[in-house]
């Protein structure tokens, strides 16, 4: 009988080994699309505790996306530098100082922050939120950001349009226009135009306010102004600027942009789990298949 070193146990394991890993690594990953909220997603708002003094933006959006029915938790810089951010859908941004933001992070936060987007992740950004995404050291929005002409810096009203033949999300069932806080807020200008989706422009000048696009296997969403205030109700939980009289809201918009940015990424993520489910599968058979066939060799052989 001719001598063989093929260990047919040891193929075997390797083919099972690899099949099971590549069907089971990613499926924990996948969830339903949102149907009515965010019901069962976890969102991470950044709060960097000691330094953090930007605190209204924050409480406006964690009672936001409570209201929405989402998990929210606050997360800290050390935690994003930790890996923490794997255990979240979306990571909120809030209206803060991006030079601030981009100091306590430091390199290895941003790092983390990008591979998490990247990885399928999905960022909300507002105000110093979007900034900070449009920073050179950052470059998560690749582009610049200008101010809005005819518009005082001051805190104020401002109506904006939406976007009604927009896909990511759509936005066609939506009121035409709304009236949302202006903070020294700024307009998009993209680098390449074709990758990003118009969600509001401001209407005195017809330059893009909130934008949203793909970013690798992740999605993001950047609004210089601010969505996230109540200014004629006390549900954001804060006082912050209810000087200022708004006849509507912005949250159903927030929770439509929210639901795509969840729902984006997730797609991404059951694209993930089915080319490494077949990509294993298809070693799994190829070696399932030599080995048998080497078998067949040596008992012929034999």
């Amino acid at each position: 009988m001719t001598n063989t070193n093929i260990n047919w146990k040891t193929f075997g394991m390797i083919a099972l080994i690899i099949f099971s890993i590549s069907f089971s690594s990613k499926t924990f990953n996948v969830k339903a699309d949102p149907e009515s909220d965010l019901s069962g997603y976890k969102i991470a708002i950044y709060n960097n505790l000691v330094s953090d003094t930007y605190l209204d933006s924050r409480i406006a959006l964690q009672n936001m996306f409570l209201w929405m029915n989402a998990n929210v938790e606050n997360i800290t810089a050390s935690e994003i530098q930790n890996g923490k951010l794997s255990e979240f859908d979306l990571f909120v941004m809030p209206g803060r100082s991006d030079s601030t933001s981009y100091y306590e992070l430091e390199e290895l936060g941003v790092n983390n922050l990008l591979k998490y987007i990247r990885e399928g992740g999905a960022y909300f950004g507002i105000c110093g939120g979007a900034s900070f995404a449009a920073r050179s050291d950052v470059n998560i929005f690749s582009g610049a950001m200008q101010p809005v002409p005819g518009e005082s810096i001051l805190a104020h009203m401002v109506e904006m349009r939406i976007n009604t033949e927009s896909k990511a999300p759509n936005l066609s069932n939506m009121n035409e226009t709304f009236s949302i806080l202006f903070w020294g807020s700024t307009y998009f200008i993209p680098e390449d135009n074709n990758q990003i989706n118009t969600i509001a422009v401001y209407s005195n000048c017809n330059e893009s306010g909130m934008i949203t696009y793909r970013f690798g296997l992740g999605s993001v969403f950047l609004s210089s102004p601010h969505g996230e205030f109540e200014e004629n109700s006390d549900r954001d939980g804060t006082d912050a600027f209810d000087i200022n009289n708004d006849p509507d809201s912005e949250w159903e918009l927030m929770l439509k942009v929210s639901q795509w940015l969840v729902s984006a990424s997730k797609d991404k993520i059951i694209f993930i789990w089915t080319a490494s489910f077949g990509g294993g599968a298809i070693v799994a058979a190829f070696l399932t298949v030599f080995i048998i066939k080497k078998r067949k060799s040596t008992i012929t052989k034999s």
